[in-house]
């Protein structure tokens, strides 16, 4: 983690912020596991104008974190200077733009829903890691006489 020396400013000015950011819209689809999740649009559409009032913005950025190792950094500004933020690494499943691109979305959808407490909950998380759920078979249950 890191921050600014004070966040005194930067935790008032979320505290009232929250009172108008509202949890993400599920309105995307992912057919493989037949769920709704909420996309980054929908996090920052819940966010970004609550956030704004009360002199807030959040900014995400990617950068090195080691030989072929990058990650992303989320910052949760005050119009003060007082800042908060944490780091996730990326770790794409496929070393190509898309696999890259994939990452870093997956990344700032969760990173921006954690620093601002919103509510998620990981319909696709299987799908961004390359994860495949196998179908479970049915219960078996016991002969009855």
């Amino acid at each position: 983690m890191i921050k600014s020396d004070s966040i005194a400013n930067l935790t008032k000015a979320l505290i009232d912020a929250k009172r108008n950011i509202t949890n993400p819209k599920k309105a995307k689809s992912n057919p493989f596991f037949k769920s709704k999740y909420a996309d980054l649009g929908s996090a920052i559409d819940a966010s970004e104008d609550a956030l704004s009032e009360q002199g807030l913005t959040v900014t995400q950025i990617v950068e090195l974190a080691g030989p072929d190792k990058a990650a992303l950094t989320t910052l949760l500004m005050h119009s003060s200077g007082e800042f908060i933020g944490g780091s996730y690494p990326l770790n794409p499943v496929k070393d190509d733009p898309q696999g890259v691109g994939s990452a870093v979305t997956y990344a700032r959808r969760y990173g921006l829903m954690a620093i601002l407490g919103m509510a998620a909950e990981d319909d696709d998380g299987a799908a961004g890691s390359g994860t495949v759920r196998p179908a479970l078979p049915p219960l078996a249950r016991p002969a009855t006489k």
